[in-house]
């Protein structure tokens, strides 16, 4: 299983905003900027964040994105179902079209869809065993150590 390009996206800019120095709001620009896409589609993913209650927007002057809770209650999962949606995994149809008995079909298909909604269930269970936070170092977030805007500068 490979992370989409998004969800690894995602991951960098909330741990960046955890980072950045006095926990000041961190500019869809200077987010931008580091992970080497178009504002506007990085504007896509951080509204999904926010509406996922993962990040705070900004949107006054000097204004820009932070965490809307605190890194240890974020889980990887978290930011997966946010950006990348629920894993959803579902029939085709194909059983009933190949298979002439249509209730023990219809059962089968049920089954099967079942067992596809718990396997995502789990998935995402098991990436919210990890937390952003286990993916910094804890000096590091407590108050920031990083000012994004002026390192991409240079």
């Amino acid at each position: 299983m490979k992370a989409n390009t998004s969800i690894e996206q995602a991951i960098c800019a909330v741990i960046m905003i955890a980072l950045q120095e006095g926990h000041r709001p961190v500019s869809g620009t200077t987010l931008a900027g580091w992970l080497e896409i178009s504002e506007s589609y990085l504007m896509k993913t951080m509204r999904k964040l926010a509406v996922a209650g993962i990040v705070d927007s900004h949107v006054q002057r000097g204004g820009g994105y932070t965490l809307a809770r605190p890194l240890d209650e974020i889980g990887v999962g978290d930011v997966v179902a946010a950006v990348g949606g629920e894993p959803t995994v579902t029939t085709t149809g194909l059983p009933e079209r190949i298979f002439p008995d249509g209730e023990h079909t219809a059962s089968v298909v049920g089954l099967l869809n079942d067992s596809f909604a718990a396997a995502g269930r789990d998935y995402l269970e098991a990436l919210n065993r990890l937390s952003l936070a286990d993916l910094v170092r804890s000096d590091a977030v407590a108050d920031g150590a990083v000012d994004w805007a002026s390192r991409l500068d240079t």
